[in-house]
């Protein structure tokens, strides 16, 4: 029996980014590691493409005591039918599993192991970064600082909350063999990114978790939250009734205010990147998957983001591309505003579809308009018969004016927030 069994898996549906290099990379991370004992469990599904089945052939043979290859079933297709099969092949003291890709630093294992040992804990934890851009400069989660900023032991994880709050437990971290078959852990074979469910569950289950402050885990992959936003909330409507089944409905509400920051956020901000058809598209789909199961009204949210996350939950697409615009500008007025008569401010006037978005705290009624920074973008630019053609939209806020009467608009000007025409000589 070795100390470690690190279980990685290629070319399941839903596997993410990579192909033979990033299961190279992995294995190697196993063969590297300082404590001797550590064992790479090489899952292949039977559609592996032949590079990623010739590289884990070539890695088994080059260290036949330390990677041992399993060729899954046919009817064994997704990722965490494959990392099942992974779990029931092992049998180090302890199991980790990575996604191809995944790489453990130096001394990941031996510090796992020697926490576990030490502590007695069935689940270890310790710090993960992932990929950021795609000259593959790497970056912590913000949270994860005060999460592991000391090595800890827990008696149960509601302990250190942010354990299930956040996605802290989606690489990273290793269970003790026998405590993962007692209590029957398993990955949810029908769910794309069953990771972020699989941790939870875990956690829930044992009883004592240590914490390591060490880096464990590099070259984590961003998901596509454009592409799998349906599986991405999936993921976290089960790990949000497990919570609820726990009794838990107040971590349940924190890690609905978390997810909306971890990831509806930034695929809004994603948005001025998208083509116009492309954000329709996920638009569409975003009001699918949050319809019915997702508060789009977290008041814990900072005001933008709390207008992001309601006009995707709206499928909204040109809205969500304006509140893009106010997130990476947050002093400029992206969009009407209108002020009640309780002088509460919200966003998108008076013709806005839905209920208003409260954004009073923005402070915009404050500043004169002379002031205001007013977000103009150019629609058209087309010459006719020598002169140049403009068309745009200037956003006039709708409790603000400039001094004295209220300004002129010719018929052919719409109102505040649409677009207005004006000619100039061409050159």
């Amino acid at each position: 029996m070795s100390d470690f069994s690190c279980v990685i898996t290629g070319a399941g549906d839903g596997e993410g980014p990579g192909g033979a290099d990033a299961l190279r990379a992995s294995v190697e991370s196993v063969l590297g590691q300082s404590l001797r004992g550590a064992e790479a469990v090489v899952v292949l599904a039977a559609t592996a493409a032949p590079a990623v089945r010739t590289a884990a052939r070539a890695l088994a043979d080059r260290a036949p005591g330390r990677v041992r290859l399993i060729r899954a079933d046919p009817a064994v297709r997704t990722t965490g039918a494959l990392r099942n099969a992974g779990l029931d092949a092992a049998d180090g003291r302890y199991v980790l599993v990575l996604a191809t890709g995944e790489r453990l630093q130096l001394h990941a294992c031996r510090n796992l192991w020697q926490a576990g040992e030490r502590s007695r804990a069935d689940l270890i934890a310790g710090r993960w970064s992932r990929i950021t851009d795609e000259g593959g400069k790497e970056r912590e989660p913000s949270w994860q600082g005060e999460l592991y900023a000391r090595s800890r032991t827990l008696s149960r994880f509601t302990e250190a909350p942010e354990l299930v709050v956040r996605d802290a437990l989606v690489t990273g971290f290793c269970l003790r063999r026998e405590a993962a078959r007692r209590h029957g852990l398993r990955y949810e074979e029908d769910l794309a990114h069953g990771e972020i469910l699989f941790g939870p569950l875990a956690a829930a289950a044992v009883g004592r978790i240590a914490l390591v402050r060490r880096l464990i885990v590099t070259g984590r992959a961003v998901p596509d939250r454009a592409r799998d936003l349906a599986a991405l909330v999936e993921a976290h409507r089960r790990v949000a009734n497990t919570l609820l089944a726990h009794g838990l409905p107040e971590l349940c509400e924190e890690r609905e205010k978390a997810f909306a920051r971890d990831h509806l956020v930034p695929l809004a901000r994603t948005f001025p990147q998208l083509p116009a058809a492309r954000r329709d598209r996920v638009a569409a789909a975003a009001a699918r998957a949050l319809t019915g199961s997702f508060r789009s009204d977290l008041p814990g949210l900072p005001p933008l983001e709390r207008v992001a996350v309601s006009l995707l939950a709206r499928g909204d697409a040109e809205g969500v591309l304006t509140a893009a615009y106010a997130l990476s500008r947050p002093a400029t007025v992206c969009a009407p505003l209108t002020t009640g008569t309780d002088s509460r401010v919200t966003w998108g006037g008076e013709e806005s579809e839905g209920p208003g978005v409260d954004v009073t705290e923005l402070g915009h009624q404050y500043r004169a308009f002379g002031d205001a920074r007013l977000m103009n973008r150019l629609t058209r630019a087309t010459v006719e018969r020598g002169r140049l053609l403009l068309e745009g939209r200037l956003v006039l806020p709708g409790h603000s004016g400039p001094p004295g009467n209220p300004p002129r608009r010719d018929p052919g000007v719409p109102g505040p927030g649409r677009g207005a025409r004006r000619r100039v000589p061409g050159r």
